[in-house]
């Protein structure tokens, strides 16, 4: 009897001591994901939160907005198929909207060949009825290049330009489409506010659009 007490206590013991092993456990695991976070936001606010950007963050950022606009394009060709699952156009139109500084900025559109522009903003072209009202055509750009490199324009944005070239890949009745006009698109670098846990810092972010 003396010997199952003994073996009992020695049980409870063995228990509460890895009870209390696993509490440490978690207590260290949860510190290290707080010291990871707080590294990655001092990291991501030193890099992307500072006042001023060198000119290697200015040539990055540049590279991210040419990026930017080649998802723009794979997006607006969802967008341009018709047999495009509605889930899969509603979702592209979304990531349009993000990609851009307002859904009030404008895009032109133009028959291939033709001066005549057709202007749409982000909002239309994102709205439920933008398929029918906007044919578009489906065109990749096989030339991207930086036509105004980022400047300041305010004390929390630059401003740049990129230029962009193709050749029309519709023929017959898909000429009637329009295909995205004018050469160049703006872009910018401007701050923005991002979440870091329960903590909000401005962040610099880059966003197609116009420069009014």
């Amino acid at each position: 009897m003396k010997r199952i007490l003994k073996l009992s206590a020695f049980i409870l013991v063995y228990l509460l001591c890895c009870a209390k092993s696993c509490d440490n456990e978690e207590q260290f695991s949860a510190a290290r994901n707080q010291k990871r976070i707080k590294s990655e936001k001092d990291s991501l606010t030193s890099a992307f939160g500072s006042d001023t950007l060198s000119a290697t963050n200015l040539n990055a950022f540049e590279e991210t907005a040419k990026n930017r606009f080649n998802d723009f394009f794979d997006y607006l060709a969802v967008l341009s198929d018709t047999t495009s699952a509605p889930e899969f156009m509603a979702h592209s139109k979304q990531m349009i909207l993000g990609l851009f500084r307002s859904g009030n900025d404008f895009l032109r559109f133009t028959h291939p060949g033709e001066k005549k522009m057709v202007k749409t903003s982000l909002n239309e072209l994102a709205g439920e009825k933008s398929s029918t009202e906007i044919n578009i055509g489906s065109v990749k750009p096989d030339s991207l290049w930086i036509s105004q490199n980022l400047h300041p324009v305010s004390d929390s944005a630059f401003a740049g330009r990129i230029g962009f070239s193709y050749r029309s890949i519709n023929s017959g009745p898909d000429l009637k489409k329009y295909h995205l006009a004018g050469g160049s698109i703006d872009f910018f670098a401007v701050k923005r506010e991002k979440k870091f846990g329960k903590e909000v810092h401005k962040v610099w972010t880059v966003l197609l659009g116009e420069n009014n």
